[in-house]
């Protein structure tokens, strides 16, 4: 593999692990919000709560663990929103970070 391919595959991990992370936070935020309105109990904020959760830890495991095929794949199906602008800029200092955590792998 290129190195080129081999930087955009990470680029694409740390997108995914971004946006995962993202809708993790998300989640925790909502789940604050309607507990201080006590609201949280109530069926439909605990059904928001639990798939964004659900989703963020799937796209952050996926962006550290999958293999490269579906991170492709993953990565190019969920860029397709205008917001994936925002997440791409967010995680772009996640990219610059890993591919230094990596080259001292090698070395």
């Amino acid at each position: 593999m290129s190195p080129w391919k081999k930087n955009i595959i990470l680029y694409f991990r740390s997108y995914l692990l971004t946006l995962g992370a993202s809708f993790v936070a998300f989640s925790v935020w909502f789940a604050f919000v309607n507990y201080q309105r006590h609201e949280l109990l109530k069926t439909l904020p605990i059904i928001f709560f639990i798939v964004f959760l659900c989703v963020g830890c799937i796209l952050a495991s996926l962006g550290v663990y999958g293999p490269e095929k579906k991170i492709e794949v993953w990565a190019n199906s969920t860029s397709k929103h205008w917001a994936s602008v925002f997440i791409s800029i967010l995680a772009y200092p996640v990219y610059v970070v890993w591919k230094k955590i990596q080259k001292k792998r090698k070395a």
